[in-house]
């Protein structure tokens, strides 16, 4: 019909906005990109994974994830080295959930690093190298990318629900690796056992 879009053969339409970042080169850094993450609206929950949690890395972002407290659930690893006891402390007086992924060896880490934000119509993603610590947010050369979903796309919307499923299914799927912090008495366990770092101690 006059006037309507050609569709080539097999083509598909554009799911995702897509922004690359590189911190380090730029002035663009993955924490001014998180913090862009909390601008869409009607936000309804918020998932975050790491490997790296330092308590100055949670200052970064602290003031948008307490704006969303109760829609945040947060997954990191432990046994690590880097992970500290303040990091945890603090991210968990502001988070809905948190989990400690220990994998029982300092070989073999919990090292997926992402942020997603989802509104009620869009949801917002960045995945890449970036760890919850200020090295990782803002020093760092670090790279990354920033995804745009639009949920009323079938396909933006199968890919934000199948993140959601897979880390809400871990605690369950593995019980004995995903364990859920229910007080800062568990995460000194934690730091007396060897398995968190504390920055205190740490030159």
């Amino acid at each position: 019909m006059p006037g309507e879009p050609i569709q080539r053969p097999g083509a598909i339409r554009d799911m995702a906005k897509k922004e690359f970042i590189l911190q380090g080169f730029t002035t663009r850094t993955h924490a001014n990109a998180v913090r862009e993450l909390f601008e869409i609206p009607d936000i309804q929950s918020v998932v975050m994974s790491v490997a790296f949690v330092t308590e100055s890395g949670v200052e970064q972002i602290a003031p948008q994830i307490k704006a969303h407290s109760a829609r945040t659930i947060a997954f990191t690893g432990i046994r690590n080295d880097i992970t500290s006891y303040q990091g945890l402390r603090l991210l968990h007086s502001i988070v809905s959930e948190l989990y400690t992924v220990d994998t029982g060896s300092r070989t073999v880490i919990f090292h997926p690093k992402l942020y997603m934000v989802r509104g009620s119509s869009r949801a917002r993603l960045i995945v890449g190298s970036a760890n919850l610590t200020l090295g990782g947010l803002n020093n760092n050369i670090e790279a990354g990318m920033l995804l745009d979903f639009d949920l009323a796309d079938p396909t933006d919307k199968l890919v934000v629900d199948e993140i959601e499923a897979r880390f809400s299914s871990m605690p369950k799927d593995h019980p004995d690796h995903v364990v859920k912090i229910n007080a800062d008495g568990e995460l000194y366990e934690l730091l007396t056992s060897g398995r968190l770092v504390d920055e205190m101690a740490v030159p």
